[in-house]
């Protein structure tokens, strides 16, 4: 077998493992049985150590795709032990503060590691005895009791192997990883714990705005993984939230957004709670616009979008007061934080932050005269009192940004002409 049908088999396997099978369908098993039959079969543990020898040898023909596909498999089948069952090899830091070789040293013992316990897995005279049994439906108990020891070998391997292949992206494939590839394998090595990503809860929050930030940049698809993933990241945020900075909750909020989880409005809720009036001037403008744009993007908006409408609602100052008071809608706030830091130092805000936040408001319905008014007095520039005009930033304006902007003073023009048709009748 090649390189080709190791991988194959593999992925194959934990993908039958972990299939959904209706209930009332006559062959239906589950998957936890399923398991039990996979892990206990002599054949899988053949297979094993037959893809641990050949990617020891024959490491230079093995592509990213075949790599993520056994990480995947093997994260899947989820019988690979944590780090506190089995050591991870030293990491390249470590190598380094010790002024060894880094990329032979690793390599080498970890390669070392692998055969070995291939070796231990084949010459088992309960992985030998095992082969001349034939086993039954209704030993699947006691199969699975007697050879424990064979299975616990055999998860030894699989987290060898597991790092082994980490090693070998992280010192000589990761230029050549595609996108979903490397999210299969980040997510591989975070499900079972290896590598040098934990488990989620022992992510620091700016290691969880991070992951999601790697999987929404590279533009990773949505699939059962990556779902179950940022399901656990935004379990995280609610958990977490008061230890999350500024940069963390606008991009989290971003990675959020742009990967479409328009569903966990939690998530959305809970960061946009962080972006208050009193706190806004710690925040970036990259994350206030972060922030506003991702909730704009996956349609959370303000209860209320004429609260910032001073022309058309002589009490719209009220009802805004009364809405932040007490914190009745995080999502109000939110925005006006961001109105209102873009108002105090425009300066500081680049042209996406500006164009993003105006995009924003234009999006979710909400018309703020004070706000595009003083953008645009700063954008193109303004007569003083004493007949001094101040140069604006338009000039610096990309053609994209122009039109950008042109559209959200459109958008916001129509809910005005909307709005007095509704309140004049």
């Amino acid at each position: 077998m090649n390189s080709i049908n190791f991988s194959t088999s593999l992925h194959r396997i934990a993908k039958t493992c972990t299939m959904f099978r209706p209930k009332n369908s006559p062959d239906y098993i589950s998957s936890k049985q399923l398991r039990t039959q996979i892990l206990t079969d002599p054949r899988f543990a053949i297979l094993l150590c037959a893809v641990s020898e050949a990617f020891v040898i024959q490491k230079q023909v093995w592509n990213c795709r075949e790599l993520s596909n056994i990480s995947w498999a093997l994260a899947k089948i989820d019988f690979v032990p944590n780090p506190d069952t089995i050591p991870l090899p030293p990491s390249r830091r470590q190598q380094q503060q010790s002024n060894s070789d880094v990329d032979d040293n690793i390599g080498n013992s970890q390669d070392n590691a692998i055969l070995m316990s291939a070796k231990k897995l084949r010459e088992s005279d309960l992985l030998a005895g095992s082969s001349k049994k034939q086993k039954t439906k209704s030993s699947d108990e006691e199969y699975a009791k007697l050879h424990k020891q064979w299975i616990s070998q055999m998860r030894i391997l699989g987290a060898h192997l597991l790092d082994g292949i980490a090693l070998h992206m992280q010192h000589k494939l990761l230029p050549s990883f595609k996108s979903q590839e490397l999210a299969n394998m980040i997510w591989s090595l975070a499900i079972v714990a290896r590598g040098d990503v934990p488990r989620l809860r022992r992510f620091s929050p700016q290691e969880l705005n991070c992951l999601g930030w790697a999987y929404a940049k590279l533009g990773a698809q949505k699939s059962q993984e990556v779902d179950m993933l940022f399901e656990g990241i935004g379990n995280e945020v609610g958990k977490r939230i008061r230890f999350f900075s500024s940069q963390d909750v606008g991009t989290t909020m971003w990675s959020f957004a742009t990967m479409g989880y328009d569903h966990q409005t939690n998530v959305f809720q809970t960061a946009a709670s962080r972006v208050t009036i009193k706190d806004a001037h710690y925040f970036k403008p990259q994350e206030l616009s972060n922030a506003v744009w991702s909730l704009a993007t996956v349609g959370i908006t303000p209860s209320n979008p004429n609260v910032f409408d001073t022309t058309l609602f002589s009490n719209s100052k009220k009802m805004l007061m009364d809405t932040l008071k007490g914190r009745k809608d995080v999502i109000t706030e939110c925005f006006a934080a961001a109105a209102i830091e873009i108002m105090k130092r425009p300066s500081a805000f680049k042209e996406q932050e500006l164009k993003d936040i105006l995009w924003s408001f234009s999006k979710s319905g909400i018309r703020y005269p004070e706000l595009f008014k003083s953008v645009a007095q700063h954008v193109l520039g303004e007569s003083s009192l004493n007949g001094n005009v101040e140069k604006g930033r338009l000039k610096d304006f990309s053609s994209q940004g122009i039109g950008n902007f042109v559209w959200s003073y459109i958008i916001g023009t129509r809910f005005c002409r909307r709005r007095t048709i509704d309140w004049w009748g």
